[in-house]
């Protein structure tokens, strides 16, 4: 058995400057009128992503941490063990040698760690060697491996048991709500961020979104629509009989020891369909850390060093499903919430984060923005976070908090950064406000990360080296793509990552800003502050081998 460092997980976790002492003294108080394990209220509690939590622990333990994603198993080792010993222990065998037997520990406990050495010893007369991972990862894999525990084989054959409930006229499909589960249970595992149920009056698909693509995952029977979309409905807390009315929802969802919180969105469509969408918020993986959201190191030091200030408007950018909330909620993570006083407004609340103060927005109870920041300026709040900026009422309050010492967070739907100046105009705010109150505008969108495991290097050719050359940059170099395998289930991609511009504004623009009128005038304004438009930096990314050239013109155009 490995030695265990004298260290504790917490200690291990302010050294590495993941957490502070403060922190940890708040998870620590928390931990004693919770109980449970402590790793687990650093994830929920205090936000510590489950990966660093599951280094961290690796680390205490003494045994080596695995990114299981990047990890080859051998089935032939995995199915050695029975099935029912698999999930008892959380365990994952992925490799055997002449010596030894190579496990991954979901929960690597003494106690755990001590039965399953027992066992191998005595079962294959060999050493064990522990390893640690993100226990959500290793359940996942031990879905894809082990068939009696496959979501795929659960989903059909709850679709047969809800089907033969349906033949036999049976009003109560029993069968329903563990097939809705299942499908969830199915998407989860794929890393999907959304469910799409998609009745159009002539089939009834589901669609998903993986890696920013939008795919289809299977076609449903037709009986089951209707049955289908009222449990969703139901266990959403919407009327589960209305087809005619556009409808949002939201519940909680328990996958892999975690609650997943599920946003619900329904419509109506032609033909009497339906499209009914899940928005799935897996805290568990998502680790709201500005140092790794994306940015290149010079422009994070300009955001770190202008988030230095008490004061001001920062501003992101970007279309639905850009990434705004994740860069907002790593800004307010990195701002150290246990230090200060934050308060949000939202509409909806997509992930809870600790020592932060969140509004849900509700026009019917009067929770409405503008009225709630007015509200938030009586609260000695520090710093504040406006969901969006929708019209000139919330406008000219979120001004007026960054003008009277606060700093206020916010979003902006525009296409790039110099145009949030024109829009900011748009709804009201003066020259005078926009350069004294507004201090950077990010603007981003998402692109797709080429699989680590299969990226090779090609040549560019076509529009592709046109497009790059364009944009000042050698079509000669060397650029990448993924060949597609069975780690990105042939896509070629695997996760997301940003593609951005910034313009930083300070008091000193205030004459340039007042004599730039036009969006051209604004874009050569941003140009002598140093603006690079976004697909520079996009570029940038694809000769790093991050993304893809087509990915590039995709997003950025």
């Amino acid at each position: 058995m490995a030695e265990e460092n004298r260290e504790s997980l917490g200690e291990i976790l302010v050294r590495k400057k993941v957490i502070d002492q403060d922190i940890l003294n708040i998870a620590l108080s928390d931990y004693q009128v919770k109980g449970g394990k402590f790793e687990d209220v650093l994830a929920q509690a205090v936000f510590v992503p489950e990966e660093t939590v599951a280094r961290a622990l690796a680390e205490k333990l003494g045994i080596r941490f695995v990114d299981i994603r990047k990890t080859e198993v051998d089935i032939k080792t995995a199915k050695k063990f029975s099935s029912d010993q698999i999930p008892r222990w959380g365990i994952l065998p992925f490799k055997e040698d002449d010596r030894t037997v190579h496990i991954i520990f979901a929960d690597p406990s003494f106690d755990v760690r001590v039965q399953v050495e027992r066992y191998v010893r005595k079962r294959f007369r060999k050493e064990m060697a522990a390893y640690c991972a993100q226990r959500s990862e290793v359940e996942i894999k031990i879905s894809e491996i082990y068939d009696e525990f496959s979501y795929e084989r659960t989903v059909d054959h709850y679709i047969e048991e809800a089907l033969r409930y349906e033949k036999q006229a049976n009003m109560a499909n029993v069968a329903i709500f563990p097939l809705l589960e299942s499908l969830i249970d199915e998407a989860i595992s794929q890393r999907a961020t959304d469910l799409h149920f998609v009745d159009d009056g002539i089939s009834f698909r589901l669609f998903v979104r993986q890696d920013g693509g939008f795919h289809h995952r299977r076609s449903l029977p037709a009986p089951l629509k209707q049955k289908l979309s009222s449990a969703v409905k139901q266990k959403a807390g919407m009327d589960a009989g209305d087809r005619i009315h556009a409808q949002d929802g939201h519940f909680s969802h328990f996958f892999g020891g975690n609650m997943v919180n599920i946003r619900v969105s329904a419509i109506p469509l032609v033909n009497s369909g339906e499209s009914i969408v899940l928005r799935i918020l897996d805290e568990t993986r998502v680790a709201f850390d500005l140092d790794t959201l994306g940015f290149f190191e010079g422009h994070l030091r300009v955001i770190k060093r202008i988030l230095e200030k008490p004061y001001g408007l920062i501003l992101v950018t970007g279309p639905t499903g850009s990434g705004k909330t994740t860069t907002l909620y790593s800004i307010i993570n990195y701002l150290r919430p246990a230090r200060n006083s934050i308060l949000t407004i939202e509409d909806p609340v997509e992930y809870s984060l600790p020592f932060v103060r969140q509004v849900q927005v509700n026009a019917r109870a009067g929770r409405v923005p503008d009225k709630i920041l007015r509200a938030f300026l009586r609260h000695d709040p520090d710093i504040i976070l406006v969901g969006e900026i929708r019209d000139s009422e919330t406008a000219e309050v979120t001004i007026q908090a960054a003008e009277t010492g606060h700093l206020v967070l916010s979003t902006l739907h525009t296409n790039n950064s110099p145009s949030a100046l024109l829009r900011l105009r748009d709804l009201g705010v003066s020259d005078m406000s926009l350069c004294y109150s507004l201090h950077l505008v990010i603007s981003q969108r998402l692109v797709k990360r080429i699989c680590d495991n299969c990226r090779k290097e090609y040549r560019l050719s076509g529009f592709e080296a046109s497009y790059v050359s364009e944009a000042g940059f050698d079509p000669d170099a060397a650029f990448y793509r993924g060949e597609g395998c069975n780690a990105c289930k042939g896509t070629g991609y695997r996760g997301v990552d940003i593609v951005y511009e910034i313009l930083a504004v300070d008091e000193y623009d205030y004459e340039k800003i007042k004599s730039a009128q036009t969006a051209t005038e604004v874009l050569e304004f941003a140009e002598e502050k140093g603006y690079q438009p976004m697909r520079q930096n996009g570029l940038k990314k694809a000769i790093e081998g991050i993304t893809t050239v087509r990915e590039v013109i995709r997003t950025c155009g």
